[in-house]
């Protein structure tokens, strides 16, 4: 049925519901937003799986579903029948069950399947305006038409709202991941910062410990000056390298080469 219906309009461009003062253009073109990336052949055949997923296991489904919730209750447990709108028996089966694993749909994400479905309900009211156009006297064409499309616009909107939810929390993750990385980074930008002010206070006193010593050598100057100074004042510098560190910028100092 949902291939059928999306067959019936054009999944890509135009309308085709009489009344523009409602929201089903607007809904279309939310559900056209999310599929602007596919293909109408592959919105077609997206329509043939929610068939499978949502009529032909339909069933099935059911009787799966209200036996547990018959054992639920028989434990004194509450329990609700599973939903019946099409976007919650959508999210419903995935929850449950998953989405088939079909090499047709690779990269196809769950957003998209909630946008196909948009599409179908949007097909689905369609065709009900065309055989409400066909069977009822052209007078009253508009009055029964405007109340038989009411429930297709709520459902096809729920089914672009959660669609749109999926991408808002994929979104949401993102910048909550943005924020945290920014905060990491400028953590490690101030403490790095004050490595820096620790290395070069540090270097300072070195290079006064150097000339006050009258040292010729930067080894023997960096190496009695570490066991004169507090191990707190140089614990960040990394100890395989430390000593190396000091001698070189020492150096560098003496030479002019670096200004503290």
């Amino acid at each position: 049925m949902y291939a059928k219906y999306i067959k019936e309009i054009d999944p890509k461009e135009g309308y085709y519901i009489e009344y523009f003062n409602t929201q089903f253009p607007d809904i279309m073109d939310r559900a056209r937003e999310i599929l602007q990336h596919r293909t109408r052949e592959e919105i077609f055949k997206t329509g043939e799986m929610l068939d499978e997923l949502l009529l032909e296991n339909k069933p099935e489904l059911a009787l799966e579903e209200l036996a547990d919730i018959a054992e639920r209750q028989d434990a004194g447990e509450e329990a609700k029948l599973p939903p019946a709108a099409p976007a919650r028996q959508l999210a419903y089966y995935i929850e449950k069950h998953g989405v088939i694993e079909d090499g047709n749909f690779v990269g196809w994400t769950l957003e998209e399947y909630f946008a196909v479905l948009t599409l179908a309900i949007v097909g689905e009211a369609y065709c009900e305006q065309e055989s409400i156009r066909k069977r009822v006297q052209s007078k009253y064409i508009d009055e029964k038409s405007w109340f038989a499309m009411g429930h297709y616009a709520v459902e096809a909107m729920e089914a672009v709202a959660f669609a749109e939810s999926l991408i808002m929390s994929k979104k949401a993750e993102k910048a909550a991941l943005e924020r945290e990385k920014t905060k990491r980074s400028i953590r490690a930008k101030d403490s790095a910062d004050a490595g820096h002010e620790k290395t070069r206070q540090l270097l300072q006193k070195l290079h006064d410990f150097y000339l006050e010593g009258r040292y010729t050598k930067y080894s023997e100057a960096v190496h009695d000056f570490l066991k004169k100074t507090p191990e707190e004042d140089y614990r960040h510098l990394a100890p395989t390298n430390r000593e190396r560190t000091l001698r070189d910028n020492l150096s560098k100092i003496v030479r002019g080469i670096r200004v503290l």
